[in-house]
């Protein structure tokens, strides 16, 4: 009858090669979750400026978007004062940075932003960044890096 189990060094080798196969896996697990929370800030900056341009369109005055990091306001400048009308977290409280040329941006009655020619808002995380880019007619797009 042939002998039967495993010997202790193929045992060896086979948790050699799990103990490898682990330490490549955390950076993996660790690179998507940097990618998630840069997405999500990016993607949460592009819904507040389109937050922005529909509330001064629809009561067609001048708005402003404060971009700060801790979080994202909406203030329409009414002729009683500036009031708040929407606000969401910034990019802070998931560990993500904001770089930008400007921290608030003015929005006519129209919709269309004032001051803001191809403007460009990067959100990073470790090694992982994207960029936000408001054209001067008002539109969005989102560049991942």
């Amino acid at each position: 009858m042939p002998p039967r189990g495993i010997t202790l060094i193929e045992m060896l080798v086979v948790l050699v090669i799990l103990g490898l196969l682990v330490l490549t896996v955390p950076p993996r697990i660790t690179s998507l979750r940097d990618r998630a929370r840069v997405a999500s800030a990016s993607n949460a900056m592009a819904i507040a400026f389109r937050q922005a341009r529909a509330i001064a369109f629809a009561r067609q005055i001048p708005t402003e978007l404060r971009l700060d990091p801790a979080q994202f306001q909406v203030i329409a400048l009414e002729n009683s004062g500036p009031v708040v009308v929407w606000r969401q977290p910034g990019p802070t409280l998931s560990g993500v940075t904001l770089s930008a040329p400007s921290t608030v941006i003015r929005l006519a009655p129209s919709g269309l932003p004032l001051g803001v020619i191809n403007g460009t808002w990067r959100f990073s995380r470790n090694l992982v960044r994207r960029d936000v880019v408001v054209s001067r007619y008002g539109r969005v797009r989102i560049v991942p890096r």
